[in-house]
């Protein structure tokens, strides 16, 4: 059976394809390519189509596009008509995977003010100031680990990935970056994101009057997720019971896929 990732939007009426992906081992792009190629000779042998308005949607194979290929695709999509659904054929070990994390990439920049080592009085040391920057983003992803708000994804998180700052060894530091990854979960916007690490910085800045700091979303990606009622979880979902003699786990991943993508188009 193919992997299953599903999106919202459902206009079409569906026909039952049942099909049988079989010697698949391991998870790389062969599989993908296996899954697909299958898929569409199967659709095409029993004479379906995929129509959009008046236009046809040709049957395509994804493999392994790169994310820019994708868009360029999405983007033909919006100029003909809209996609009513889509398999995204990730592997999953013959379960349906009905949501994933997002992420969103953030710098933070502390301010300090340069001088020489020798005089103390006139330097303000952004490293020292970016510290406590970093035990606040440390209780943020303790405070979010520690009250789960979604059923399969559990909950958002987030890490210090990169820093660094300073210009010689005999000076105060004038400048510290830091660059953080947030991963998020359906819900969680990159303007929420941004807002709570803003909040960090406001805390700290009402507590000493020397410390100055601005943080920017760089990059985002959105998470995932759809209901177990709509058509085409129902549609999978009952094909691969029929199938597999019972039914599939339901489940999530908690890395991004382009499953946001599709769902945006």
């Amino acid at each position: 059976m193919a992997s299953a990732f599903v999106v919202r939007r459902i206009g079409l009426v569906f026909r039952e394809i049942h099909f049988r992906a079989e010697h698949l081992k391991i998870g790389d792009q062969r599989i993908h390519v296996g899954d697909a190629v299958r898929i569409t000779i199967e659709i095409a042998d029993r004479g379906f189509r995929i129509t959009l308005g008046e236009g046809v949607l040709p049957l395509g194979v994804r493999i392994g596009l790169r994310e820019h290929v994708v868009l360029r695709v999405l983007d033909h999509i919006g100029r003909v008509g809209h996609a009513d659904a889509a398999i995204v054929t990730e592997p999953t070990e013959l379960q349906i995977c009905v949501a994933h994390k997002g992420f969103v990439w953030l710098q933070v920049e502390t301010t300090g003010v340069a001088a020489h080592g020798s005089r103390p009085e006139l330097g303000v040391d952004a490293i020292a100031k970016m510290g406590h920057l970093l035990v606040g983003l440390e209780k943020l992803d303790h405070d979010l680990r520690a009250n789960p708000t979604h059923k399969l994804l559990k909950s958002g998180s987030l890490h210090a990935s990169l820093i660094r700052g300073g210009q010689e060894l005999s000076s105060y530091p004038e400048r510290c970056l830091v660059d953080v990854e947030r991963r998020t979960i359906p819900g969680e916007t990159p303007e929420l994101v941004q807002a709570q690490i803003q909040a960090i910085l406001d805390r700290l800045a009402a507590t000493d009057p020397t410390f100055k700091a601005s943080v920017k979303t760089t990059f985002a990606r959105e998470s995932f997720g759809i209901a177990e009622d709509e058509p085409i979880f129902q549609l999978v979902n009952r094909t691969a019971s029929g199938i597999l003699g019972q039914a599939p786990n339901v489940i999530s991943v908690p890395f991004w896929m382009d499953t946001a993508i599709l769902s945006a188009a």
